[in-house]
């Protein structure tokens, strides 16, 4: 493995620890562990500590964005350039985001509704073109 490779994701998993302190709602990760995993294609992974919490404020899903995006932030301010490492840590703030909007009504903009993904055509929305652009805007 390239000595550089190691060096981001450490520093990615460290930051992603790191910002898990100060913030009132994040979980915890623990010690981030550097074990190179090559068939998934992962440097390394944190583990986090389970927690027996079935529900989320918007605050808490905040947080959880906020840590998962701290890896990426750390890769930029550290090393001037970004890599495909937060690929995974990107899908999930993205889903946790149009969750948030069309899903838990945590948007004041959509407001209190909500759009659950179906199975059975997912091609048809159960709402307008307009609905669609404004959830799209609030995400962003």
């Amino acid at each position: 493995m390239v000595r550089a490779h190691v060096r981001a994701s450490a520093r990615a998993h460290c930051a992603r620890a790191c910002l898990g302190c100060p913030l009132p709602f994040a979980i915890f990760t623990g010690w981030p562990l550097l074990f190179p995993r090559p068939p998934a294609g992962a440097l390394g992974f944190a583990q986090y500590l389970p927690k027996e919490v079935t529900l989320y404020s918007k605050e808490a899903l905040l947080d959880r964005m906020c840590m998962a995006l701290g890896g990426r932030a750390a890769e930029e301010l550290t090393f001037g350039r970004i890599t495909t490492g937060a690929q995974d840590d990107l899908d999930k703030v993205t889903q946790m985001a149009y969750a948030m909007t069309s899903v838990y009504g945590m948007n004041p903009r959509v407001g209190t509704l909500s759009f659950p993904k179906r199975e059975e055509n997912m091609y048809s929305k159960p709402y307008s073109e307009a609905t669609a652009q404004v959830i799209d805007d609030e995400v962003r």
